[in-house]
């Protein structure tokens, strides 16, 4: 037998006080003279050794009271033999990131811990193998082939499900008749038993946790980069008790920058850099030695390599060329290729081409082409639109909407065209938008100058308002779609709508929509499966890993890819058609809660499982058995007996003196 807390057990030196009191508390004689004690002698022989029997007897009662007391809070554990006879044994082995501190100690430990146990079952036991990251073998006698797969497994990139692999292994036994086991190896980290509030209930299934961890363990995480107009933002997360200090180097290209940092402990940390305003990837990395390394890096990708901008309209005019002309007015303008369309020859242009579609008072789309709108914007793409004299209502509301999606395209709905009588100004602006908070309050000072002569009124509206302007009435929204935006203007750029487009902030405004649209990144975590909208067009799909690995995905179903990163870095997957090829880069990052290396305790545990739980420590094999009736409860069951049997005894005891009186 062995203890979970042994230092209660020092408890046990004070079974020596009813001793002391017994012995040295007595009560002193008096010494009374008398005759003659030659007719008493037999008598009072007799008497004392009865009474010596009674305090004897009461004194061994409370010191065993005392001792199953001092037992009971020590945790007492009983040895089982857990690996013997038939049954149906389940294997699950932690891989998760946070079994790869220490260069993989405590990994080291879980094979050794699952090798010497999987040496103890005998057939006709059967085994089987589940891991966190996911992979499964089915139960099996051949304890060869299982002891490799365990010796040749490596420690993965992802965060692991828990809940899941418990749930599974539990249907997998349900269907098994005899003894059921499941062996859980882990470092005990407390992150992974997040079970949102909910209970397993193993029923008759045993569950045997064997812990494989190291206490005390140091770590740091890059927990995020957030890009701003001109900046991003670094978050470094320290876990550990004590100061972490090191650099954090950020990288684009041939761009690079490094600033030193110095986190509190348990505590976290940004670190701002100035950053080129377009970035197609981005790394940042931690130069610091902790327990675990790939948490210390981070990918960001982003967009801003589609240079192209298609400019859809109904017939040439002056809102085209104001566009255009704001885009050549940018810095690096004439980077950008801008591609013009009428609306009735877009049926053959591959949408994935262009980085931001501007659509300037088109009357009405096809269905399929608005479909394939809401495709492009799905994954990443962006559009821009400007209502005009050619636009109805009804029908624009009857085209953007998507039935089977049960969406609306557009930001907003419209009801009906305004003209004022006189110039209504702008009166709000959403300042805290990326797309005019480098501005601040100065915003105003441009936009106040601006009049419109005549807008659509919008009627419901989906997605964020930027700009009002007198009534309450909103001449700027966007929202949201997927990894894409749509921004919608209920006016046309041309002077019998407003002077906008005549004011030198219209310029500014376009650019800054480009520049914001380019501040999308995107970013995945291992584990997390992604699905990925493949054109109609392509014929050949190809997913590249970080370390050159090249995979050709043929099952293509409703126009999707399934894609599930398993190791950090630049992802790339490439689409093709006769020659021609587009490029998504996605930037896959592991899970920053992995570097948390904190670790939980048993009794926890058994909050979270209900049924036979077992526990082997770090040192040896010895199990703690805590089923509803443990050792703990058969220790407090004798203890209330014995105090019952105290109180009885004692009552008895005065009584029949009292009697004898």
């Amino acid at each position: 037998m062995s203890f979970l807390y042994p230092f209660y057990l020092w408890g046990l030196f004070g079974i020596g006080i009813p001793l002391i009191i017994h012995f040295f508390a007595r009560k002193k004689g008096k010494a009374l003279n008398f005759s003659s004690v030659r007719f008493l002698k037999i008598s009072k022989t007799k008497a004392g050794k009865i009474k010596k029997i009674e305090e004897i007897l009461i004194l061994f009662m409370r010191i065993s009271l005392l001792a199953l007391l001092i037992l009971i809070l020590s945790g007492p554990i009983s040895k089982s033999a857990l690996f013997k006879g038939e049954g149906f044994f389940v294997f699950l082995i932690d891989d998760s990131l946070s079994m790869g501190a220490e260069n993989s100690l405590p990994f080291k430990k879980l094979k050794e811990r699952a090798l010497e146990i999987l040496s103890q079952i005998k057939k006709p036991a059967c085994v089987s193998l589940l891991f966190l990251s996911g992979k499964y073998k089915g139960f099996s006698h051949d304890f060869e082939s299982i002891g490799r797969i365990i010796k040749n497994s490596k420690v993965s990139f992802a965060s692991g499900n828990l809940f899941g692999c418990i749930e599974k292994a539990k249907k997998i036994l349900e269907k098994k008749s005899g003894r059921k086991v499941i062996y859980f190896f882990t470092d005990m980290q407390k992150n992974l038993w997040n079970f949102d509030g909910e209970r397993i209930d193993l029923g008759d299934i045993e569950f045997v946790l064997i812990d494989c961890g190291k206490k005390n363990l140091s770590n740091i995480s890059l927990k995020d980069i957030r890009i701003y107009p001109g900046k991003c933002e670094c978050e470094i997360l320290n876990w550990s008790c004590k100061e972490a200090n090191g650099k954090i180097i950020l990288s684009c290209g041939k761009w690079k920058k490094e600033k030193s940092f110095s986190v509190p402990p348990i505590k976290s940390d940004k670190i701002i850099f100035k950053i080129p305003e377009k970035i197609e990837k981005l790394k940042g990395e931690i130069l610091y030695h902790d327990s675990i390394l790939p948490d210390n890096s981070f990918y960001l990708s982003s967009p801003y390599k589609k240079r192209k901008i298609l400019l859809i309209f109904e017939k040439p005019d002056k809102s085209n060329f104001y566009i255009i002309n704001s885009i050549k007015a940018m810095e690096d303008g004439e980077r950008f290729l801008i591609d013009e369309r009428r609306f009735d020859r877009i049926d053959n242009l591959i949408f994935e081409r262009y980085g931001i579609i501007f659509i300037c008072d088109v009357g009405r789309f096809r269905k399929d082409t608005i479909k394939r709108f809401y495709s492009y914007v799905e994954e990443g793409g962006n559009l821009v639109i400007f209502l005009g004299d050619t636009i109805i209502p009804q029908n624009f509301n009857n085209d953007w909407y998507l039935k089977e999606k049960s969406v609306f395209l557009t930001p907003a709905t419209i009801k009906k065209k305004l003209e004022f009588r006189r110039p209504f100004k702008i009166v709000w602006v959403d300042t805290k938008n990326p797309l005019f908070s480098p501005f601040s309050e100065k915003i105003f000072e441009y936009l106040r100058p601006l009049n419109f002569f005549k807008i659509f009124h919008l009627d419901k509206i989906y997605g964020n308002v930027l700009l009002k302007i007198e009534n309450g009435y909103c001449v700027m929204v966007e929202k949201e779609i997927g990894d894409g935006r749509v921004f919608l203007f209920p006016f046309l750029p041309q002077k019998d709508w407003t002077d906008f487009p005549l004011k030198s902030f219209f310029p500014v405004m376009i650019e800054r929509i480009l520049n914001t649209i380019h501040l999308k990144t995107f970013v995945l975590r291992i584990g997390e499966k992604r699905k990925i909208k493949v054109p109609g067009w392509v014929r050949k799909v190809e997913i590249f890993s970080p370390d050159g690995k090249k995979e050709e995905i043929k099952k293509i179903e409703n126009n999707e890819i399934e894609f599930s990163p398993g190791i950090p870095g630049f992802w790339k997957v490439i689409f093709y058609k006769k020659g021609e090829k587009i490029e998504k880069i996605f930037g896959v990052n592991v899970d920053w809660k992995e570097g948390d290396l904190s670790r939980i305790n048993f009794r926890s545990i058994k909050n979270l499982i209900n049924g036979k739980i077992y526990f082997l420590n770090n040192k040896n094999l010895v199990i703690q058995r805590t089923t509803s009736k443990d050792l703990s409860d058969l220790f407090l069951d004798i203890a209330l007996l014995l105090l019952l049997s105290e109180i009885g005894v004692s009552n008895f005891l005065i009584y029949k003196k009292r009697k004898n009186v």
